[in-house]
């Protein structure tokens, strides 16, 4: 079963770039998450109680946008990379879609581990009582990766739509 401890691993084995193990650390922590995101699936499918939370799930959607974006910046994401890394754009672009459809859809209240885990330092009462957080970071990340794909013009439209819902 999928435990919430799975999702804090990221955080406390992934090494800056600099460092000798961040390959390794980059491996282990997608390693985690997927297997997390799997659990959970194979769990919903057949029909068994899901150990994540719906803010664990999204959680763990944006974490696996987040360390593939890390893999991508690190220029693993070609077929020239390692074999773990290859296809990961995809991976980013489905975990960015799924994380999205939970944050919009869900209507729960957020925790203050889960906002200080995606960098609130504080949550509004209006911000946790949606999963907009996540929707907000998620956004930002599809905008990174439309950049990363050479499509300045989609990601500049993403982040104006993004100016524009904030702002309302």
């Amino acid at each position: 079963m999928a435990s919430p401890q799975m999702l804090d691993l990221p955080r406390h084995i992934l090494h800056p770039p600099t460092h000798p193990n961040h390959v390794v650390s980059l491996y282990a922590s997608l390693l985690a998450v997927r297997r997390c995101l799997n659990l959970e699936t194979a769990a919903n499918q057949q029909g068994y109680d899901t150990s994540l939370s719906i803010e664990a799930t999204c959680h763990a959607w944006t974490l696996l946008a987040e360390i593939g974006m890390m893999i991508l910046n690190a220029g693993f994401g070609d077929t020239s990379g390692p074999e773990w890394a290859r296809g990961i754009s995809a991976d980013v672009e489905h975990a960015i879609s799924e994380g999205m459809k939970l944050s919009l859809t869900s209507k729960v209240r957020l925790s203050d581990e889960i906002c200080y885990a995606i960098g609130l330092t504080f949550c509004l009462l209006s911000l946790k009582t949606t999963l907009r957080p996540f929707w907000i970071h998620l956004t930002a990340l599809h905008s990174h990766l439309t950049l990363w794909q050479h499509n300045v013009k989609f990601s500049r439209a993403i982040l104006k739509r993004l100016r524009s819902s904030l702002t309302r």
